[in-house]
Formats: structure tokens, C-alpha cells, sequence
């Protein structure tokens, strides 16, 4: 399936109707162009996307702009960040990754309610559906190939060079990733499965060395897939859009959210490849040797593209846990939002994940049949269920020896146990770990009888994340103390208690 840019609109929604009339009032004011514009200026709806809502706006025959705004309503964290799109439009407008030329940034919430900007129109076709059904095999396969370059022209340049050098930390990208993600889906769910806290868990420990110091990091898309390019009659891109996410990282990320099509579940028929592939689309080791040629990198380490292949999974189903948060709310900016973000969904994209995980590290995850119990609320099944996981260069144990040694008979860990694990992980990796080599000098200096002030610190953060425990006692433990305090590692412990 694919729609053309300019018939794929419907009225605004309720929720989403604008002040054309204010909206009219801003744009002659800020647009040269249109200040001898009276109207009307119609506004409708982009059908395609369910993230920031975007507007066709038409002045007359001629003039066409598109408008992409916050959607309305009490929004994550960091989320729906429009003037970080623009910004990077602006950057990449004169490169040769072809975007919408930016008109106008808007911050100003009285003008339609929200923060907005405004773009020239990108007239052209867009393919919905990867399997491109109604194109020949030469036109999948020139399309594909334009996916591939497109993306690998864009990894390509130069940060600094774009005047995006303090566009994101792209050091530890992933890492950041996985804590993002998680904490929007914490957040996004009533109640979080326990297949994807377990999805969550090996994330955490599974980040790849080069993740820390990218050797060439560069400008991130966040969300590079087939329906987010606008293709000319000779199907050549002539825009990339949906640059909500973008910023500097590991460029790796990128590629596999691409290639995200290839394993996508049934429950996603609408945007997932079909098996076996239709004619003339490339297979998946084919369209990564496209984007490694085109670069003149090698292909990835299998475990470390299992790895991002499974961020990136988990990454949509994060996004469309949020889809089903507005949507509880009345506010999310697609009809087709119950659909695509029900539970039935989310439990198929984690699922997705741990098959691919359990081809290159079969002892990493629980077996199937323990999923399954947990996915189904019951925590009894068993020691046997377990199985041993590496530890993780932040220091923790290993679930079957911590298991064996001191909760034999209990069961897998349940639901909230799993939940508090990837809390402390989060606490232990963002404030614990990145802070070692403070405390490591104090320990060995001059004042090490004196606890410090950090230390203090990052107890309040402890108790303000339901940590409190976190904290104990010199003493509590035999053989355990630190400048009066002891960061006890739970880790191991939650693996193996079934908290109820």
C-alpha cells in the first residue's frame, strides 16, 4: 500500500482542531510570503503516523505548508520535542539528505495550544506498506536500495561540520536508550508484562562495548523506516520525515530500527516484510551489505546486531505503549491507535524480541515455558525454569548461582520483583557505577574516614525512587562497609526472590 502526500488528509480530529483564523493571523506575520494572504486557510489532518499530529495547510491553489505540533494533553518527559525536529531540518536542509525546507519555529503555546513549526510541503509518494504490493520487483528493489544509501548518506556526515555538535551525547547512546525506553513504558503501562521486564533485563546487560565511545558517531534518525520517506515519480527520495527522535548516537541503532520489518510479528501485518519475501525486496543480510558497502564498514557481530535489533523492537513497543497511554486519554493523533497499541501487540513485539536474543544467547534468557508462566501471572515454575546469565560489566552476579545458593524452591522471580530489578539497574547504572571513580578516590585519600557529600546525595535519590534499602548501615552486613554507608547490591537478590 502507499499514499500520496497530498490526499492522504481527513478533517482534524476534535481533540486535534486548530484556530485557523489565529494560526492565519501568526504565519503573514512571520512568512514575508504570505503577508498579503487573507484567507481562507484550510487546514486538514495527515492521516499517516500516530506520534506528533501534522496539518496540511492550504492557502489557495498554489500555496501548501505542512504544520507538525505537540499533540495536546499531559505528555512524557522529553517527549514529542518539535523544536529539536526543526533544529535538525535546519541543519540538514543544504546537505544531500533531501528534508522539508524549516519556515518557522514556534514556541509560543497562544497561537493553536501547543509549540509547533511549519515546513514547505513534500509532494510525493509514500509507501505504508514495506511489501510495496502494487510495485514491480525493479521498483521494490530501487526503492530499498534508496533506503539503504539514504540512510548511509546520512551516517555519513560530518556533526560539526552540520553545526550539530552539541545536538545529543552520543557516547553511551544505547545504554541511554534502554533507560529511556524503559521508563517510558513504566510509565505508559497500568500494569508492565513480565516478558518485557524481562526483555528490559537483558538489555541492560547486554549493551556492546562500542556503545560507550562510538568510533564515528553521527546524527541519529531515531525512527529511519520505509514509510517515513517521500519517494518523486522516479522513485528517488525526495524527503525524510518524522525527525522527533533524532540527535547524535550509534549510528548501528538506525540500521536495525531499517531492517525492523524483517522480524516484526503477524499481529503487525500492516508493517511488517512477508515471509518469504516478495520479488525483487532484499533479504536482510542483502539490504546490510547495501548500507555497509555504501559506508565501507564490515557487517555487525551477530550478538551485537541481535542486540540492536532487539532495542530497536523494544524501542516501538515503548513508542506504542505511549500511543495506548494518549489513547486512554482521548489524545492520540491516529484513529488507528487502539489497533496498533493494544496489549496483544506489545506482548507480540516483546516475544519478537526474546526469539531473536535466544538465537545468539540461548542462555541468557529464561526457557520458553518459564515466559510463558510469567506471561500468564504465574510465578511458580520452578528452579528449573532458570538459567544462568553472564554478568554484566557493572558487577552483577548470576541468577542460577545467586538462585541455587538462596532461593531454591521459590519460583521465578515475579512480576514486581522484575519491575524493582530494572528500577535498581537503572539507579545502579546511572548513579552508582558512573560515580565508581569518585568514591574510589575518596576511599584512598586523605579524608576516606569521612563519607561523601555525593554519597548523601544520592541516598535522597535512592529513597525518592522507592530504593531506600538501598542504604544501609555499616554492619548490617558482616564484612560490608562504606565511608558509614553500604550500596548493597540487590541485584541478585530480586533475581531470586518472588516478591508478591
Amino acid at each position: 500500500m502507499s499514499l500520496d502526500t497530498s490526499s492522504s488528509v481527513t478533517e482534524p480530529r476534535q481533540a486535534h482542531r486548530l484556530d485557523s483564523s489565529k494560526l492565519l493571523s501568526y504565519l503573514r506575520s512571520v512568512l514575508p510570503e504570505l503577508s498579503g494572504f487573507s484567507g481562507p486557510l484550510l487546514i486538514k489532518q495527515f492521516q499517516h503516523g500516530q506520534s506528533n499530529p501534522t496539518y496540511l495547510l492550504e492557502m489557495g491553489s498554489q500555496q501548501r505548508l505542512v504544520l507538525r505540533k505537540q499533540p495536546p494533553g499531559k505528555l512524557l518527559a522529553s517527549a514529542h520535542a518539535v523544536d529539536r525536529e526543526y533544529n535538525v531540518l535546519s541543519a540538514l536542509a543544504s546537505t544531500a539528505v533531501s528534508v522539508p525546507k524549516p519556515l518557522v519555529m514556534c514556541n509560543d503555546p497562544s497561537v493553536i495550544g501547543t509549540p509547533f513549526y511549519v515546513m514547505e510541503f513534500a509532494n510525493g509518494t509514500i509507501f505504508t506498506d514495506p511489501n510495496m504490493p502494487k510495485a514491480t520487483a525493479a521498483e521494490r528493489q530501487q526503492v530499498y536500495m534508496r533506503l539503504a544509501d539514504t540512510l548511509a548518506d546520512l551516517h555519513s556526515l560530518d556533526p560539526e561540520k552540520l553545526g550539530l555538535q552539541h545536538f545529543g551525547n552520543p557516547n553511551n547512546y544505547c545504554r541511554r536508550q534502554v533507560a529511556r525506553w524503559s521508563k517510558q513504558y513504566l510509565a505508559s503501562v497500568v500494569q508492565p508484562m513480565p516478558r518485557v521486564l524481562q526483555l528490559i533485563s537483558w538489555l541492560q546487560r547486554s549493551v556492546p562495548a562500542e556503545d560507550a565511545a562510538p568510533p564515528a558517531p553521527a546524527v541519529v534518525h531515531g525512527d529511519f523506516r520505509l514509510d517515513n520517506l517521500v519517494f518523486n515519480s522516479q522513485l528517488q527520495v525526495s524527503a525524510v520525515l518524522d525527525w522527533e527522535l533524532a540527535t547524535l548516537g550509534n549510528p548501528w541503532a538506525d540500521v536495525a530500527y531499517m531492517c525492523m520489518a524483517y522480524h516484526l510479528p503477524a499481529a503487525l501485518q500492516t508493517i511488517r516484510l512477508q515471509d518469504p519475501l516478495p520479488a525483487g525486496i532484499p533479504s536482510e543480510q542483502h539490504l546490510l551489505q547495501r548500507y555497509c558497502s555504501r559506508r565501507g564498514l564490515h557487517l555487525p557481530d551477530p550478538k551485537a546486531w541481535a542486540f540492536y535489533m532487539a532495542v530497536s523492537i523494544f524501542r516501538l513497543l515503548s513508542i506504542l505503549a505511549g500511543v495506548q497511554a494518549r489513547a486512554r486519554q482521548g489524545n492520540a493523533s491516529s484513529a488507528f491507535a487502539d489497533a496498533i497499541s493494544s496489549d496483544a501487540v506489545l506482548a507480540a513485539l516483546a516475544d519478537a524480541a526474546l526469539n531473536i536474543i535466544a538465537q545468539v544467547d540461548s542462555n541468557a534468557l529464561l526457557s520458553q515455558s518459564a515466559a510463558a508462566a510469567l506471561a500468564a501471572g504465574d510465578v511458580a515454575a520452578g528452579p528449573s525454569s532458570t538459567s544462568s546469565q553472564s554478568s554484566s560489566s557493572s558487577g552483577s552476579g548470576t541468577y542460577k548461582s545467586y538462585f541455587k545458593q538462596h532461593a531454591a524452591g521459590l519460583g521465578a522471580p515475579s512480576a514486581t520483583a522484575q519491575q524493582l530489578l530494572v528500577v535498581l539497574q537503572q539507579f545502579m547504572a546511572e548513579h552508582v557505577y558512573a560515580n565508581e571513580a569518585i568514591f574510589n578516590e575518596h576511599a584512598y585519600g586523605h579524608n576516606r574516614w569521612t563519607i561523601h557529600p555525593l554519597n548523601e546525595h544520592l541516598k535522597l535519590k535512592a529513597k525518592a525512587a522507592g530504593l531506600w534499602n538501598l542504604w544501609m548501615p555499616a554492619g548490617t552486613m558482616h564484612g560490608v562497609g562504606w565511608q558509614g554507608c553500604c550500596i548493597i547490591h540487590m541485584q541478585d537478590a530480586c533475581r531470586g526472590l518472588c516478591i508478591t
